[in-house]
């Protein structure tokens, strides 16, 4: 049975298209202020994943490694490397036929070895085109940039950084050099690197980007500037309105052939490559972790800085490159693009039919969005599709309704373990929180009170509350106050994380901070619980940085906003490690890498139980004590497996770590170490 659309239909269905109209206003100007920009890189990184390209990546662009294994493979040696291996290194690759070669080294201090050995590099670098860094500087502190150092070029602006001043290789590295390149690289307000400075301005002239450099050396082209783009030869690629230049990354790290430090040396051993160099553009730099050059991009969060410039050379050598759209484009698109679906509810007569029609527009028009991304061309994805979809799930009081009941959710869910500065930021802006679940990289915290079972046997249940109150209090304060959350209390123990539900860039120093904090706090505390006749207190506690899911988890009617994953074991096992090295407070090495504010003693490197790869240990300090020197001296010596070396500088240090150190030497000095000893010491209890 059929019915005609009264007045009041109509009305609804004109309605519509007019909430349609202001859901896409409202975007379009949420997309001019820069509030969607982080949506947006989020689906500009999404679409990279979904289309690599590895077959376009030039093979001939070799990377070497300065990876995990060449480091062990030198360890003999020592870091950094003698000068002499980097000479050898560059005339292996003029030997060989390599067209140019690139070093994102800096060598800004004399060999230890003498001049001979700088003068010795810079004379092989001299043999073929080589490139090497100039570290740029806002101020004049540093050195004045000679004239072979630019290259004379119009630039797209003349607002931004000018660099006055640069650190370049020593005076006999430097004069093998070609080129001289800044490897600076610009990353969104994320922290990903989508976007690289091709040239860098200065009083004298333009300072080229790695990518830039080695691409004027092989092409022997002059570079110009029209029309926003950068001409090179017969190529050009779109600049963004700053300069700056948007790579198409053509895969994950790996992409461009990559070799190994030590496979090359065992190259040169055999003074023959195969081939494997001839006519190649090589750059040599850094991919292990510990060496600090890992950048995160669209494809990975640990993308070596070197391939990003692998990436800029090869974009440039064959012309590719995303170009960013005019910003008055995507702001047309939001709008026209919710005004379609305004219509299509108008015109459809079904409710069903005119939701199909609109979620086949939004379809399409996400399509569109991929298909020019792999013909290079960057359309605004995430304002135009939330509009769309806004349009289609429009009203006005529903919406309301729901941003109500989250709020109300959300003081009620955080408000008894976050601070009441945290859970305001929350309620604030509720998008910092993934409901049901999200990876980060976070801290976590966990810690424990020595011998509380004891304790407890000797209490009577009310005191064992008082004591419990007045510890996990003090220990509370001092997490909120440096803005943690406390995620359970499980008797005595605490567990607690940084990161989240607000995101922190500094949770690790935070963390460590209130870790060092809540160990120094118990000096009054005990003296308190003294008073009130209570045993004093020693705490035990791990911090561990890494991938963790946070969210809520359990049921519908009863969750937890909790941590999980295998940083979170890897924190609890820490805790209860401090027992092996009598201890107080542990932390892994990506806990010491993620806060450099913070002073660290290596105590040792461990297997926990439960996991295979090797934890190193750390302990903070506020100053280091004047012991630390050679209790590092004395664990190096350990790792090598001379423990009679190491055994009198760790019998010579006042510290319990030292003191277990000193016994485990005694006792591998009888029975002798483990198979297949590397250093690492297994344990076996949690």
């Amino acid at each position: 049975m059929a019915f005609s659309i009264g007045p009041s239909e109509k009305f609804l269905k004109f309605r519509a298209l007019g909430v349609a109209a202001g859901v896409g206003i409202l975007f379009a100007l949420l997309l001019h202020s820069g509030a969607m920009r982080n949506l947006e890189a989020v689906t500009y990184d999404a679409r990279c994943r979904m289309s690599p390209a590895p077959e376009l990546a030039d093979p001939k662009v070799i990377i070497i490694a300065l990876n995990e294994s060449s480091l062990e493979s030198m360890d003999w040696i020592g870091w950094p490397w003698p000068r002499e291996i980097w000479a050898d290194l560059a005339g292996f690759m003029a030997d060989q036929g390599a067209k140019a070669l690139f070093f994102d080294i800096t060598f800004e201090t004399s060999s230890m070895y003498g001049a001979f050995e700088d003068s010795l590099f810079g004379a092989q670098a001299s043999r073929l085109p080589t490139v090497f860094i100039a570290n740029l500087f806002l101020d004049s502190a540093a050195a004045p940039i000679p004239d072979n150092a630019v290259i004379q070029m119009e630039t797209v602006s003349q607002e931004g950084p000018l660099y006055p001043s640069a650190r370049f290789p020593v005076t006999e590295i430097a004069s093998g050099a070609t080129a001289f390149a800044s490897p600076l690289v610009q990353a969104d307000p994320d922290g990903v690197v989508r976007r690289v400075p091709l040239f860098f301005r200065t009083p004298d002239g333009v300072v080229p980007s790695p990518g830039l450099a080695l691409a004027l050396i092989v092409s022997g082209k002059t570079p110009s500037i029209a029309d926003g783009r950068l001409h090179l030869g017969g190529n050009s690629v779109p600049l963004s309105g700053d300069g700056t230049f948007i790579p198409r990354f053509m895969g994950p790290r790996g992409t461009y052939t990559t070799i190994g430090a030590d496979e090359v040396f065992e190259m040169m051993m055999e003074d023959d490559a195969g081939g494997f160099f001839e006519d190649a553009v090589v750059l040599v730099g850094y991919t292990a972790v510990d060496l600090f050059d890992l950048k995160p991009t669209p494809f990975s969060a640990n993308y070596p800085g070197v391939e990003v410039h692998a990436t800029v050379y090869d974009n440039l050598m064959t012309g590719r490159g995303m170009e960013r759209l005019a910003p008055l484009v995507p702001i047309a698109v939001t709008v026209l693009l919710a005004l379609a679906i305004g219509t299509v509810m108008l015109v459809v007569p079904s409710v069903g039919g005119s939701i199909v029609a609109g979620a086949v527009l939004i379809l399409g028009y996400a399509g569109a969005v991929v298909l020019f991304f792999r013909n290079g061309v960057w359309m605004d994805a995430a304002t135009p599709l939330s509009a769309g979809i806004t349009a289609l799930l429009s009203g006005a009081v529903e919406a309301n309704f729901r941003a109500n009941r989250q709020k109300k959710f959300l003081r009620s869910a955080f408000g008894q373990y976050l601070s009441p500065e945290v859970v305001a930021q929350v309620v604030k802006n509720p998008s910092v929180l993934t409901l049901g679940g999200e990876r980060r990289v976070m801290t976590a915290f966990f810690s424990d009170v020595q011998g509380f079972t004891s304790i407890s046997e000797k209490l009577e249940p009310e005191g064992l509350v008082t004591l419990l109150n007045h510890y996990l209090t003090a220990m509370t304060d001092i997490i909120l106050k440096w803005g943690g959350t406390v995620d359970k209390f499980e008797g005595d123990a605490i567990v607690a994380f940084w990161g989240a539900p607000v995101p922190m860039t500094d949770h690790a120093e935070r963390a460590c901070r209130a870790a060092m904090e809540c160990e120094a706090a118990h000096t009054g505390l005990n003296e308190r619980l003294e008073k009130l006749g209570f045993p004093r207190l020693i705490t035990r506690a791990g911090l561990s940085t890494g991938p963790m899911v946070v969210g809520n988890m359990g049921s519908e009617k009863r969750f937890d906003y909790t941590i999980m994953g295998d940083s979170v074991n890897l924190a609890s096992r820490l805790e209860g490690v401090n027992k092996v090295y009598g201890t107080r407070l542990l932390v892994s090495g990506s806990t010491m890498e993620a806060a450099p504010a913070i002073r660290f003693l290596n105590i040792d490197s461990v297997r926990v139980v439960g996991q295979t790869k090797p934890v190193a240990l750390f302990t903070p300090f506020e100053v280091l004590p004047e012991w630390s020197a050679l209790y590092g001296n004395a664990l190096a010596t350990y790792a090598r497996g001379d423990f009679a070396g190491a055994l009198p500088m760790f019998r010579a240090i006042d510290f319990p770590a030292a003191a277990n150190m000193a016994a485990r030497c005694e006792n591998m000095l009888r029975e002798g170490p483990p198979q297949q000893w590397d250093g690492v010491w297994n344990l076996s209890s949690k």
